[in-house]
């Protein structure tokens, strides 16, 4: 069964909200020069795509979603998210929905996350328990990262 990797559906929700845009124009609730601050968040969602794709690749670990990684990264932008990429995503999406100005538009970044919880999230997160999931003690309430650390084992 093949599986819909998460830059297939940004690139989905990102045509749906352009193509909301192109068909119902009329819900533009922000207008030129306005929409240029949709370059800030765009910017950072790249930058955060970017810095996680180099921190797995100085890792040596396995980027694909549905393979199973050789290493948990932990540092760089993977301390303040466990998905920094899905977050680069979400945000992406949300500076293209500034930038276009419309009601319609933002129809894309409504539907990444759940379609992520419903395409790519149940499948992903059965093959990281066995490697990396483990039960939180009382030791571990300071651990910032919450339950996702290397396993013992």
């Amino acid at each position: 069964m093949r599986h819909l990797l998460p830059p297939l559906l940004f690139v989905v929700c990102l045509l749906a909200g352009v193509t909301g845009h192109l068909l119902w124009p009329e819900g533009a609730w922000l207008t030129a020069p306005y929409t240029l601050l949709g370059l800030i968040p765009a910017g950072l969602g790249i930058w955060l795509l970017i810095r996680a794709n180099a921190l797995f690749t100085r890792a040596g670990t396995n980027i694909h979603t549905f393979r199973d990684p050789d290493v948990l990264v932990t540092e760089g932008v993977f301390r303040i998210s466990r998905n920094p990429m899905y977050l680069g995503f979400l945000v992406l999406l949300a500076g293209a929905a500034v930038g276009l100005g419309s009601t319609a538009a933002s129809v894309d970044r409504r539907s990444f996350l759940p379609g992520r919880q419903l395409l790519v999230h149940p499948v992903r997160r059965t093959g990281l328990q066995g490697r990396f999931w483990r039960r939180r003690t009382d030791a571990d309430q300071d651990d910032p990262r919450g339950r996702w650390s290397a396993s013992s084992s």
